[in-house]
Order: C-alpha cells, then sequence, then structure tokens
C-alpha cells in the first residue's frame, strides 16, 4: 500500500511538472509566464475600476484609477516575472529606452494622430460624424483631469503593450519554435495569439456599453495587428505604445470620436456629433478598422524602406 500511495505521489507530482516546467528551458513554460502577468493585469483592472466607481466622483472619470493603479502593478509583477520566471531582463521586451526608442515613441503618437484623422475622414464619408455640430469645450475641459486621462492613456498603452505584445510575443515565439518550428512560423503564431485574446478580452467591456461584440472584436483586433507588427519589425514597445496611447486619447479627450468621450465627466476638447454604435460608428465600427489597417501598411512600408536606407548608407 505505501510503495502504491508513492508510486501515485510522484506521478502527480510529474504530471505537474510537465503542465508547468517546460523540459527543454528549465523553465516555467512559456505558456504560463504569459498568463501570469495577463491575469494579474486583468484581475487588478476590474478591482480598481469597481473600487473607483465607489468615489463620489462622475462614472467617466472613475476610469482613471484603473489607468492608473494597473500599470504600476503590472510593472512590478512583470519585472519580477522576467527575472523569476523568464529569467531574462525587463529591457528583453523591448525597452532599450535609447534615444532612437524616444523616437519611435513620438514616432507612434504621430502616426496614432495620422489614423484618428483618417478615421475621422471615413467617417465623415459615410456619414457618421456632423462637422457642423462639433462643439469646441476647451474653455470648460478642467485641465487637471485632461491631464489625469492623458497621464492614464500613457499607462493603458504601457501595460498593454508591455503584456500582450512584449512578455505574450517574445514568451509566445520562444514557446513555439522549441516545438521545432521555425522563427517565421513561431512569430506569426504568436502574433496570431496575441490578437486573439486582445480582441476577446475587450469585448465584455465592449458589449457593456452597447455596442456588437463583432465589431468590438473587429476593431481592436485591427489594433493588436497594428501595434504587434509595429512590435515585430522593430524590436521594441516604443513605436506600439505611442501608437496604442494617440489612438486612445485622441478619440476620447481631444476630438471626441469616442462613445466614451460621452460620458459625464470625460474631459473633451472639442465635441463631435456622432453615431456610437453600428457598422458606420467611428470607434467601432469600419473607419477605425480601415484606418488601423491603412497604419499596418505604412508600418511595414516604413520599415522595409528603412531597412533598404540603412543597407545603402552602410555600401
Amino acid at each position: 500500500m505505501r510503495n502504491h500511495s508513492e508510486m501515485v505521489l510522484k506521478t502527480v507530482h510529474s504530471l505537474i511538472k510537465m503542465v508547468i516546467w517546460g523540459q527543454s528551458t528549465d523553465r516555467v513554460r512559456a505558456t504560463w509566464r504569459i498568463t501570469v502577468p495577463l491575469l494579474i493585469g486583468l484581475v487588478v483592472f476590474v478591482l480598481s475600476f469597481v473600487f473607483g466607481s465607489m468615489l463620489a466622483i462622475p462614472q467617466g472619470r472613475a476610469q482613471v484609477v484603473p489607468f492608473l493603479v494597473t500599470p504600476i502593478v503590472v510593472y512590478v509583477v512583470v519585472r519580477y516575472t522576467a527575472q523569476s520566471l523568464d529569467k531574462r531582463p525587463l529591457r528583453a521586451y523591448g525597452f532599450t529606452l535609447t534615444r532612437r526608442w524616444w523616437l519611435q515613441a513620438g514616432g507612434g503618437v504621430f502616426l496614432g494622430v495620422l489614423i484618428m484623422l483618417i478615421t475621422f475622414f471615413i467617417s465623415y464619408w459615410m456619414g457618421s460624424v456632423t462637422v457642423g455640430e462639433a462643439e469646441q469645450l476647451i474653455g470648460t475641459v478642467s485641465l487637471l483631469w485632461l491631464a489625469l486621462f492623458c497621464l492614464g492613456f500613457i499607462g493603458v498603452a504601457f501595460w498593454e503593450e508591455l503584456v500582450f505584445r512584449g512578455v505574450f510575443i517574445v514568451n509566445g515565439i520562444e514557446g513555439v519554435s522549441n516545438r521545432g518550428h521555425s522563427q517565421a512560423t513561431a512569430a506569426l503564431i504568436a502574433l496570431i495569439g496575441s490578437v486573439a485574446v486582445f480582441a476577446l478580452l475587450h469585448i465584455p467591456g465592449g458589449v457593456d456599453q452597447g455596442h456588437s461584440p463583432w465589431l468590438i472584436a473587429m476593431w481592436t483586433a485591427s489594433l493588436g495587428l497594428l501595434t504587434g507588427l509595429a512590435y515585430l519589425l522593430t524590436g521594441e514597445l516604443a513605436l506600439p505604445m505611442g501608437l496604442h496611447f494617440a489612438i486612445n486619447f485622441i478619440p476620447i479627450n481631444v476630438i471626441g470620436l469616442s462613445p466614451t468621450a460621452t460620458m459625464e465627466g470625460v474631459p473633451t476638447i472639442v465635441s463631435i456629433e456622432s453615431a456610437s454604435t453600428g457598422f458606420a460608428a467611428p470607434m467601432v465600427g469600419l473607419p477605425i478598422t480601415v484606418a488601423n489597417l491603412i497604419g499596418c501598411i505604412v508600418i511595414v512600408a516604413w520599415f522595409y524602406w528603412w531597412q533598404e536606407e540603412s543597407v545603402t548608407q552602410i555600401e
């Protein structure tokens, strides 16, 4: 009986080790290295959102609480998991913080603004925005809350790109390539996985605001593809973070294209009359999706042009 119990315990131990521990890398499996920071980030975001909703402030402003709290917690968690589970420095995810890194971040913001302009013009062409009813609110906007939203969206771009692009794609490529696939195939699978998970996790919030889950999945997948390509081609988080920040901040706090801009307490410099739901809606429908896909083409074209220019200069 004792030998039988020991054999069972050894079998259970072996199974647990097989599920959790990677045999080829002598580390926790890539799946868990991705899942742990992702789950912690989501739990912290939800809990801090619930806490913010309990405060005596308008619902729109309550969003700032998770925007500011989650990136701090995620940074601490990823810094720990990078060393203990991943066995790699934090900069390996794309945080070199060189002069070139900051230039790429600025380039991401610039391209994000262009994508928002394309979104606006497509929406105008489709009749889902009305320029004549635009209302300039800059004189009544609280500069404090505008600054807090700006800082909050920097935080959102930081933690979502760190987890969904940095941690996810780096470990995804490693995990898939360890199964015998080429680096190119592994990168493609990791990108598709990152895009899919990113889109799926954004569906509940969109549905809660009354939007179609299919439209939410469509446009968030296009954003995930945009920032994922930016990450794979540059190897840095700067360009994806700059893009993510601009595509959040501009339509909510600058030109009011997003439905979130109409929430009580959200500071918006210019409020534009636009459709909030449906296929033609600027930020949850075809306009933002098409604009993001155009952004993907621009990023790929720029990358290969820059590569050719660099080779020419070396020669």
